[in-house]
């Protein structure tokens, strides 16, 4: 049951009509609203408000190949960087590369040493996102690059690289992809009910 915002009459979306009904044109909702109608299903996309206007306007906009993974679960770092490579290739007028630093002090858990193994070993995924090697920075040279940083007991810093992305374009630029494969996508249109019948919607 859809009602527009700019009013009019009530909208309804009958489940059998579709083989595939997404709720929400988010980056995640465009994404698998396009992947669907590749695969030759039939797919209506409904969106309360613009495209990537909720969840995917607040994120991070980082696109990162999952660095904190590796310390539990490689096959993740491998899957984000291979998929981030997938965006940079085909949307690469939307990102920006975005160099991070991860400062070192001590006591922390963990030693400049200790960290700069775990990006010695993310450097490997890099090429899969056309991203750079890290670089170690001394405590002089972190403190140029970020002021910000506290100076007291800093050992050094890792610099390492992502991208930024303008995550809404990103989400709109998917909308129209999935448009184009015959996905029926509906915007300033929120769902204000869904009736079951056992267990069809």
């Amino acid at each position: 049951c859809l009602t527009p915002r700019s009013g009019g009459r009530t909208l309804w979306i009958m489940s059998g009509a579709y083989d595939l009904i997404v709720i929400g044109g988010g980056v995640t909702g465009a994404g698998v609203a396009r992947d669907a109608a590749l695969r030759g299903l039939k797919v209506a996309l409904v969106e309360r408000g613009r495209p990537g206007g909720g969840t995917t306007a607040a994120s991070t906009h980082l696109i990162h190949g999952g660095v904190r993974y590796l310390l539990y679960d490689r096959l993740t770092t491998h899957a984000t960087c291979w998929d981030s490579g997938h965006i940079v290739r085909t949307a690469p007028d939307l990102l920006k590369r975005l160099p991070i630093v991860w400062p070192v002090y001590k006591g922390h858990t963990r030693g400049l040493e200790t960290v700069e193994t775990l990006f010695e070993q993310y450097d490997r995924f890099q090429p899969m996102k056309y991203g750079r090697a890290h670089l170690r920075l001394s405590a002089e040279a972190a403190l140029r690059v970020v002021p910000g940083l506290a100076p007291v007991g800093l050992l050094g810093a890792l610099a390492f690289d992502e991208w930024w992305v303008d995550a809404e374009a990103l989400a709109s630029r998917t909308l129209d992809s999935a448009r184009e494969a015959g996905a029926e996508v509906i915007l300033e249109t929120p769902v204000s009910a869904m009736l079951k019948d056992g267990l069809r919607v």
